[in-house]
């Protein structure tokens, strides 16, 4: 080989190279990893995930498990709620179905759970986030805001013993109605959780960074419960003073219902993520199905276990709803995954609003009017009753919600993926996808 063929081949891998380099360059100055990137640097954390990334733009894997969860959450809170119609439940059926408050912590678990999921299959970023779940959250929330200001006006209420103003309208639509006490679940029934979910949104790129494996998360778990703790009790010292149009009773929800609180519980989500990533972990499928049965068992016994914390006991109920979704996830077959709860998990996010709209528009409207369908009032009426009521306000809410659901959620959540997918990141990740395969075809 001449010495004129070498220096020639050199040549052209040094132009190269050179090129390379000077892409690379050019493709992070233009998008820079801290504002694009998904991963912050870390290019293996999905696959150390035990995840395939899929293509910008396409969706990630559908798992049933999640939809079912979402349907025995939302059922759990509308249990709970159709209770408090029902002064005359006798222990201990009352405790079990007050428990059904618990469901906002199971939502909570599987929204980060499944976040994890899309983050890291998806790969194409922070705006395209940001963007789909704006257009997930905000249109049927907004929709929720205009009913009950045109349902309830501005006047007083238990969320807001003196009434609303038109600011808190306009905080509790840009969902920073979490950070006040009266507004943060005096406009929209159940407003609170939309608040504490749109601010976990917007920490969610930071929390990827923090918890980066399963070691670190459990390490950003015990701070937060550390700092849950210490954030709480400064609240409550400097809320005491609470004025009259301030009760005690609002300053403890609102402790436990802000962010701070709330905290732990997604970040056990996280913290499934990694154990169920990693195949290794996965438990044989008798041990699933196990592990399913031991985690109701547990959630039916906690309520009954004194010495409890309100700004605990939704930690361990947490606890015991992130070993249900780990044993779902390595494959457990059982009750909990079939087609009513998938179904009915889907259209969570609408039942949940609505099941108040349901509540208060109809039955609260009929008791004032003197009609009284169910004895709701009457100590004598117990368990029975209670089903009644409550296979009433769950169709009529699951009715309702599926027509929200196909005429509002879903187009909006079409538009919402249609503007993420026309974002730059997706646009320079599918023109990188483009080149690659030119080149190849080249070469």
């Amino acid at each position: 080989m001449s010495d004129e063929n070498v220096v020639s081949r050199t040549s052209r891998w040094d132009e190269a190279r050179v090129a390379q380099c000077a892409r690379t360059w050019f493709r992070t100055l233009l998008f820079p990893p801290f504002l694009f990137s998904p991963t912050f640097g870390d290019s293996c954390i999905s696959g150390n995930a035990g995840h395939v990334a899929v293509l910008p733009g396409t969706s990630p894997r559908h798992y049933a498990y999640i939809d079912a969860l979402r349907g025995w959450a939302i059922l759990g809170v509308i249990v709970f709620h159709v209770s408090q119609y029902f002064p005359g439940l006798e222990y201990p059926l009352r405790t079990i179905v007050g428990e059904g408050a618990r469901g906002v912590q199971l939502f909570f678990v599987i929204s980060a759970l499944s976040l994890m999921l899309s983050w890291h299959q998806r790969a194409d970023g922070i705006a395209p986030f940001y963007v789909r779940r704006f257009f997930r959250i905000a249109p049927m929330f907004w929709l929720a805001i205009i009913f009950f200001v045109a349902l309830d006006g501005f006047g007083p209420r238990q969320w807001a013993p003196a009434g609303i103003s038109w600011w808190q309208v306009v905080v509790t639509a840009l969902f920073l109605h979490g950070w006040h006490p009266e507004s943060i679940n005096s406009v929209v029934p159940g407003g609170w959780s939309i608040a504490v979910e749109m601010t976990f949104y917007a920490l969610f790129p930071l929390l990827v960074i923090a918890c980066s494996s399963l070691a670190r998360t459990i390490a950003v778990l015990l701070l937060s419960v550390l700092a849950a703790a210490a954030v709480n009790g400064a609240a409550a010292v400097i809320l005491e003073p609470a004025p009259p149009h301030q009760p005690q009773y609002l300053i403890d929800a609102f402790r436990f219902f802000w962010f701070w609180s709330q905290l732990p519980v997604f970040l056990i989500g996280i913290l499934v993520y990694f154990a169920a990533s990693d195949k290794r972990r996965h438990l044989p499928i008798f041990w699933a199905n196990l592990g399913v049965y031991a985690s109701v068992l547990i959630l039916v016994i906690l309520p009954f276990v004194e010495g409890r914390s309100l700004l605990l006991d939704h930690i361990k109920c947490a606890l015991c709803f992130g070993l249900l979704a780990f044993c779902l996830a390595c494959g457990a077959k059982t009750f909990v995954v079939n087609k009513l709860s998938c179904f009915i998990g889907k259209v969570s996010f609408s039942c949940y609003l609505w099941h108040f709209a349901v509540l208060v528009a109809l039955f609260d409207r009929l008791l004032a009017a003197g009609v009284n369908p169910f004895g709701l009032n009457d100590a004598a009426h117990g368990w029975s009753y209670f089903l009644q009521f409550f296979a009433v306000v769950a169709a009529a809410t699951i009715a309702l919600s599926f027509v929200t659901y196909r005429l509002v959620e879903q187009p909006m959540i079409r538009i919402g993926s249609r503007i993420a997918a026309s974002t730059k990141p997706v646009f320079f990740a599918s023109l990188r996808f483009s080149l690659s395969g030119a080149r190849r075809a080249i070469e």
